[in-house]
């Protein structure tokens, strides 16, 4: 097998890997609670980083601004975020309600063990020589800080805080290198 030929199997390799990643979460219940994707990811987003507008949310998510008006609408009226106007009527933060936390550890839990599941085949050694390859894949595809956010739209910071995440720590380099002179 040429280098090429071996660089187009391992990309093949890792497509078939995120499909059973894919898999295996979808299978994590997120459709209870009338949740999706979007959904989930705004709560978990909400509940790890309160008071964020609904305009950086509605970046970190993927959406449009209506799209994710409408979403954080359907949230409020499920009791799981609630909306705090500002002094500006136009700026509004939104924040997770008792629920809405509660929801997002749930969906996070449930989300770790499916994906532990996965690491089981794999001995100490295996799975932290994994963790070092990701840490460098992720790193190198954090472009932008704004991209970071939204890499991290379902991420559980109890178990991967800022001061070791990679994402976060190429965003910082990101922002360093936007500094002026």
């Amino acid at each position: 097998m040429t280098e090429a030929q071996g660089r187009a199997r391992s990309a093949n390799l890792l497509n078939v890997f995120g499909a059973m990643i894919s898999d295996a979460l979808a299978m994590t219940g997120e459709t209870g609670a009338d949740c999706g994707p979007s959904e989930t990811a705004a709560l978990i987003t909400i509940a790890s980083y309160p008071g964020q507008t609904i305009k950086t949310l509605a970046g970190i998510i993927g959406l449009s601004h209506s799209a994710a008006v409408r979403l954080i609408q359907k949230l409020v009226e499920g009791d799981l975020v609630r909306i705090v106007r500002g002094s500006d009527r136009r700026r509004a933060e939104v924040s997770a309600t008792q629920a809405g936390e509660a929801f997002a550890t749930s969906m996070l839990a449930r989300r770790r063990g499916r994906l532990m599941a996965m690491l089981r085949s794999l001995d100490d050694g295996e799975t932290e020589a994994l963790t070092r390859l990701m840490e460098r894949m992720i790193s190198a595809q954090t472009d932008s800080v704004e991209h970071g956010d939204r890499l991290c739209r379902f991420c559980d910071l109890t178990n991967c805080p800022q001061d070791v995440c990679p994402v976060e720590q190429q965003a910082c380099r990101l922002r360093a290198l936007a500094l002026p002179a």
